[in-house]
Formats: C-alpha cells, sequence, structure tokens
C-alpha cells in the first residue's frame, strides 16, 4: 500500500485512521493492520518533518547546545 499526503486535509485524514489502529491496541492487530500503520506512520512522519518542519532544527551535540536550546 502506497499514501501520499497532498494536503493537511490529507495529512488529518491519515492521522484519525492511524490513531484508529493504535486504539486497537497492538497485540490486537492482524499482520496486515501492522504493515499499514507503519506505512501510514511512516508517510506521517516525513509530511511532519518535511512540510510541518517539526523536527528539531538541530540536535544538541553537547551540554552547551543543549543549554543554547532550552534559553530560545
Amino acid at each position: 500500500m502506497k499514501y501520499a499526503i497532498k494536503s493537511k486535509k490529507a495529512y488529518h485524514e491519515l492521522m484519525v485512521e492511524i490513531y484508529i489502529l493504535m486504539n486497537k491496541g497492538e497485540e490486537n492487530l492482524n499482520s496486515s493492520e501492522l504493515k499499514k500503520l507503519a506505512a501510514m506512520s511512516a508517510v506521517a512522519e516525513y509530511y511532519e518533518d518535511s512540510v510541518l518542519a517539526l523536527q528539531p532544527g538541530k540536535e544538541p551535540q553537547s551540554i552547551v547546545d543543549i543549554v543554547e536550546l532550552k534559553n530560545v
């Protein structure tokens, strides 16, 4: 299955599907549902990182970096 997010509406619809599957609980999902959840999650993560820019700008490499990020 291939998923593509072309709008915020499509993103929200995909997140609802992910939410529904996650609420079933991992132990209650069959193998096709687990594959579907993994594929949808990967697409959602990519959209969040590239379009919504939800990933942090830089990973702190030292204590100084952590303090600088906290002060921003």
